[in-house]
């Protein structure tokens, strides 16, 4: 069942006055995160699209809680709106524990996409070696921190502010998508 335009722009509207919970929830569950902002934006996404799945179906008796609660277990186990498993080898799961260091093979099996598997075994390396020195050492030093990336203790081994970490960390990423893309 599809929502109409006018159900759409009520649901829409009824959404919105919940966000605020939304976010304050998944700050809580994103209290050790080190990318909160990514974090929050996957919970609202999966919020926003179990929340319409709820409507379409009929089920009207939920409260914002438990579809917030729900959305950051799911976004704790790796999914997203755009990807529905938790298997991906680029994912946050897999950062967590340290997917993207240079001994890979120790994270790949046959459940993993093998683009991404050529992706990582092949691009990334040659990606690390044109970036400028100063992305370079950023992403070796959270290379090598592993599953552990604290951004306090990275931006004070580096030299920088941790805003200025964050800032590296979304250049990093933003370069990555663009040399694969």
């Amino acid at each position: 069942m599809r929502l109409q335009s006018t159900e759409l722009a009520k649901a829409q509207q009824r959404f919105e006055s919940w966000v605020p919970q939304i976010k304050q929830i998944a700050d809580y569950w994103c209290r050790s995160c080190d990318d909160r902002e990514e974090f929050t934006a996957d919970v609202l996404a999966l919020a926003w699209k179990g929340f319409l799945q709820c409507l379409a179906n009929g089920n009207r008796r939920f409260t914002v809680a438990t579809l917030a609660n729900y959305a950051c277990r799911q976004v704790r186990d790796g999914r997203t709106v755009h990807c529905c498993h938790g298997r991906s080898i680029t994912g946050r799961p897999a950062r967590q524990r340290g997917a993207l260091q240079f001994g890979l093979t120790d994270y790949i099996d046959e459940r993993d996409n093998p683009a991404e598997v050529v992706a990582i075994k092949i691009d990334f390396p040659a990606w690390l070696a044109q970036l400028p020195v100063a992305l370079r050492a950023t992403a070796d030093t959270l290379i090598s921190a592993g599953s552990d990336p604290i951004g306090r203790v990275l931006a004070r081994k580096l030299g920088i502010s941790q805003g200025r970490l964050s800032q590296r960390r979304r250049q990093l990423r933003e370069d990555w998508e663009l040399y694969t893309a």
